[in-house]
């Protein structure tokens, strides 16, 4: 197995705390998307959840893959290969979705059509480094985009980047409408 390119053993502080708000039942089927090199998926597939995880990198879905076999939740992750700014590769909803440290408009529609009503959705865009400011959502943008069918339950979002750039980092976790 080649060794990861990134750090995978920081869990968002964020995420820890969203799993602290959502009703915990035995068992939650989970979409991690993009899912990276997986350290959200083990993490929550350690706490005895059910989690699909999706990135359009092979190299990261076979080191998921590779790290759940040889953990004790290799039963709970699924891993899928597909590119979530195109399409979901699968008919399935979910009690709840997450997309961290990535923001497309296209991922966004995407990713959050995946849960199911009542389910939750968690999103945390990447922090403000140098100029990637320029990949991150505009002001509003997320918030616009799921209040139709989501109810947002804890939002934190702050400017970034140059002043006219209405650049935002956002976290937020929403529930689903029922209907």
């Amino acid at each position: 197995m080649k060794p990861p390119r990134r750090d995978t053993s920081g869990i968002s502080g964020f995420l820890r705390d969203c799993f602290r708000i959502i009703p915990q039942v035995q068992s939650l089927r989970i979409l991690d998307a993009p899912c990276g090199y997986g350290r959200h998926t083990l993490w929550l597939a350690a706490r005895g959840h059910q989690v699909v995880a999706v990135d359009r990198d092979p190299d990261c879905t076979q080191e998921v893959r590779s790290r759940a076999e040889n953990s004790d939740c290799g039963g709970r992750v699924q891993c899928v290969v597909a590119d979530i700014d195109k399409t979901m590769p699968f008919d399935i909803e979910f009690d709840a979705v997450l997309m961290v440290h990535y923001f497309s408009l296209a991922s966004l529609r995407i990713v959050s059509s995946a849960v199911r009503p009542g389910g939750h959705f968690l999103f945390e865009s990447v922090p403000n480094h140098g100029g990637n400011w320029k990949q991150l959502p505009q002001g509003g943008l997320v918030v616009h985009e799921l209040t139709q069918r989501f109810e947002i339950l804890e939002k934190d979002e702050r400017s970034v980047g140059p002043a006219d750039s209405n650049a935002v980092f956002i976290r937020l976790l929403a529930r689903r409408y029922q209907t």
